[in-house]
């Protein structure tokens, strides 16, 4: 009835497990669950809404570079358990492992979860899939930082757009790139 069922859990080692029960997908017995690096997604489908995804943990479960990936709930440590935002137990949970995709804006690491707007500010972006970090009139020279922009992989295309400046007083180097190849820099845009 359970998609796991025993004392503490660790998942780590960058694996991905599916766990679907009927009553629960995972059933801890009053121990951790520790993810690490990994991906889970714990899946109960049971229509009794006493059953839970995740049953029996001592507390919430301990992450690293781990994030939860469902919208729309949170843990109760109350419950010991995920519920939604009216408090009734979440029927599936999911947790996604953090892509570091070897990229400092600013000294920001660049993952999957800030992508999108690399500084808060919708000024920098990054695709992972066509390798591309796009400038957009972004101003990399605020405070004190090591480097404006430091890449450490392979083939990454910086794209300008309008005016941008990478770096200041403080930045040891505007552009750092090490142990990589292949980067390019194209417009139509400038920066300084």
């Amino acid at each position: 009835d359970d998609g796991f069922y025993g004392g503490e859990l660790h998942i780590s080692g960058g694996c991905t497990v599916n766990a679907v029960g009927e009553m629960y997908g995972l059933e801890l017995t009053g121990e951790d669950l520790y993810i690490d690096n990994s991906s889970l997604t714990a899946t109960s489908t049971s229509m009794d809404a006493n059953e839970h995804v995740i049953s029996g943990m001592k507390s919430e479960p301990i992450l690293s570079n781990v994030y939860l990936a469902t919208e729309g709930i949170h843990y109760d440590a109350t419950k010991k358990a995920y519920v939604d935002a009216d408090g009734k137990y979440a029927k599936t949970v999911s947790f996604k492992s953090i892509e570091d995709y070897k990229i400092e804006v600013a000294d920001i690491k660049v993952t999957n979860l800030n992508a999108n707007d690399v500084l808060g500010d919708g000024k920098v972006t990054y695709d992972n899939a066509t390798r591309t970090l796009t400038l957009n009139n972004a101003s990399i020279s605020e405070g004190s930082i090591s480097y404006g922009i430091h890449i450490q992989t392979d083939n990454v295309t910086i794209k300008l757009i309008g005016n941008n400046i990478i770096g200041n007083q403080t930045a040891l180097e505007g552009l750092y790139i090490v142990g990589s190849k292949g980067t390019k820099i194209v417009g139509p845009g400038k920066a300084t």
